[in-house]
């Protein structure tokens, strides 16, 4: 009889658990598809459209039926563009919020600072608007649609000397984990090929006055001057104050100068200037969709940071199809961001490479007139 009882009562404990874990799955199910997010949300790097971005992508992706049928939702984190508000804010999202995934960050300061985070918690980041070279080996569970940065030194040294006669340079940079490594190989690409660099200088992130700087690179008298900023804030401060100290020189910049919001508001301080950015034509045809989707829903003209705005809607759909068919197995959505290989959106095409680096094209621009024109 106690036997009998023994194995009745363990065949109704079966019969409930498997009951109750039905219901957990069946709950889980109807619950949203929750995932991180990090970017600045309320600082200068806010402008770049990111929060903007990921908004068209996950409305339409909802209004599709969600993932699975499950409603796609972000946890939206301010990152401000620096690393212990970026850190705090990972933390939050992984051991409170307990997230798999993580779109962001979306600048190199943000997502050198979370990398290590991710890493060690097994937890997927996929990070837009970061090109910083150093995030190039922050482990496997670290990902951008981006591309290095440091390509473009290469491309603005070569033009410089072998191209403009360019034999003497100034360089002023901002200290950040993206805009840093930018004017470092620019210094040592115009080195080693017989560039002579009269003025290597960092400011801190949030200085605003470049005067000092300035006055003794122009005092130099170098053939062109180089400005690395970390955001298009800054960019249009150096253009403004080296217009005010009388500063004639030749002005190279890094991406950032290749901003809608420069080219459209800098005037004649914009006039001349000469960037690398990577490939990518507002006239194609996801491109140009995209463009008129931004449009309608924030009624402006142009994207404000063009295919980096862009970017961001294309990782957003690629992380989603991704949980769409892997569900919460992050190493199965890790495998294919890995496959990523000519994927054409709305930031133009890209490939994810071994190291997680997104892979693009770099070219030449020139501002003049307040257009942006290709540098043959």
């Amino acid at each position: 009889m106690q036997k009998t009882s023994i194995i009745f009562f363990l065949f109704l404990f079966l019969i409930t658990g498997c009951s109750q874990n039905g219901k957990n799955e069946l709950a889980k199910e109807k619950e949203p598809m929750r995932v991180g997010w990090i970017s600045d949300l309320s600082g200068s790097v806010s402008k770049w459209g990111a929060d903007k971005a990921v908004q068209i992508a996950v409305d339409e992706i909802n209004e599709a039926g969600g993932i699975n049928g499950r409603k796609f939702e972000l946890i939206m984190e301010d990152g401000k563009c620096r690393s212990k508000d970026a850190v705090n804010a990972m933390n939050k999202l992984i051991h409170v919020d307990g997230v798999h995934f993580v779109l962001g960050g979306h600048c190199s300061p943000e997502s050198l600072a979370i990398a290590p985070i991710a890493q060690e918690n097994k937890v997927l980041m996929f990070a837009q608007m970061t090109t910083s070279p150093d995030l190039s080996d922050a482990g496997d569970y670290v990902f951008r649609t981006s591309q290095v940065n440091t390509e473009q030194s290469k491309l603005i040294a070569d033009l410089m000397l072998q191209k403009l006669g360019i034999k003497s340079l100034g360089i002023i940079y901002e200290e950040t984990g993206y805009a840093e490594p930018i004017a470092r190989v620019l210094k040592e690409q115009f080195e080693q090929n017989g560039g002579s660099v009269l003025l290597y200088e960092g400011y801190s992130q949030g200085e605003k006055d470049f005067r000092s700087s300035l006055t003794k690179v122009l005092a130099k008298k170098p053939d062109a001057l180089f400005f690395s900023p970390q955001d298009n804030e800054n960019a249009g401060l150096l253009l403004q104050q080296i217009h005010e100290l009388g500063g004639k020189e030749h002005i190279f910049g890094n991406e950032i100068f290749g901003s809608e919001d420069l080219v459209k508001n800098m005037g004649v301080y914009m006039d001349g200037i000469i960037y690398s950015t990577p490939d990518y034509n507002p006239l194609g045809e996801k491109e140009k969709t995209f463009i008129e989707k931004y449009k309608q829903k924030y009624n402006v003209e142009g994207l404000p940071f063009g295919l980096y705005t862009a970017e961001v809607y294309d990782a957003t759909n690629i992380l989603a199809q991704a949980i769409s068919k892997y569900g919460d197995n992050v190493d199965k959505v890790k495998d294919a961001l890995y496959k990523v290989q000519d994927y054409y959106g709305a930031s133009g095409k890209f490939s994810i490479n071994e190291k997680g680096d997104g892979v693009r094209n770099y070219v030449l621009k020139r501002v003049q007139n307040g257009k942006v024109l290709n540098l043959e």
